[in-house]
């Protein structure tokens, strides 16, 4: 799964969704999440599915990228489905659909959603310092994903990968792994020195709009509430 590209679409993307508040998107997927777990029946199943197809669509993201990521879960939730298969085919596709279904509600949340606003909602009821600690651990993580790739193309360009030596090749990426530990751990200390200067307290400021509702959030409020009226009707 491409973090990066997923971050992109959070961060640049123009939707309806994308202009709604943290609050009224997280109610949704906890509807979406609470509906699928309720539901044992195809019927209300697919009419989820159709229903984040949709959104996807009107919040202006690639429907083609979203079902590729879906395709994961779908793929794992086979080893379940196969033993459902054993009592009926619709048991089965229920397990699957279930599986597609909870992780398109996610993917919608996380590309329509900056994470900041999303770890600014988790201050409600997480201390300050966890999840600042997360924020500088998702800011170092596409930095180390971008020096892994680089460190991967340089061994690769000088013959550091061969297809017939697996041990080489394992030997290889290890001493690449063991490398980017030790740039974590400078990085970590050099952004927290940073911090500190610029006065860093144990806090960091966030934005003060994050959980004001918007006309925006009339969309998933209602799709929330017709999504838990399909899950109770079937």
């Amino acid at each position: 799964m491409d973090i990066a590209y997923i971050d992109q679409l959070s961060n640049n993307g123009d939707g309806c969704l994308h202009r709604a508040s943290v609050i009224s998107k997280i109610f949704l997927t906890g509807s979406i999440i609470v509906s699928i777990v309720i539901s044992n029946h195809l019927i209300p199943l697919l009419l989820i599915l159709i229903i984040l197809i949709l959104l996807n669509a009107i919040s202006k993201l690639p429907i083609g990228g979203i079902m590729h990521f879906a395709l994961y879960p779908a793929f794992f939730s086979l080893v379940f489905a196969l033993t459902r298969f054993t009592y009926s085919a619709e048991a089965g596709f229920v397990v699957i659909l279930k599986a597609v279904d909870a992780a398109m509600a996610m993917i919608l949340l996380i590309t329509t959603t900056p994470y900041t606003r999303i770890f600014s909602f988790f201050r409600l009821f997480l201390p300050g310092v966890v999840v600042d600690g997360m924020f500088f651990t998702y800011r170092i993580f596409f930095i180390l994903l971008e020096k892994l790739h680089k460190a991967l193309t340089i061994i690769k360009l000088r013959g550091g990968f061969r297809p017939s030596n697996i041990l080489f090749n394992v030997k290889n990426l290890a001493g690449v792994i063991g490398v980017l530990f030790i740039h974590a751990f400078d990085m970590s200390e050099r952004m927290y020195n940073i911090y500190s200067l610029r006065g860093y307290e144990g806090k960091l400021s966030q934005e003060n709009n994050w959980y004001k509702f918007k006309k925006s959030d009339y969309i998933p409020i209602g799709v929330s509430i017709i999504i838990i009226a399909v899950a109770v009707i079937f």
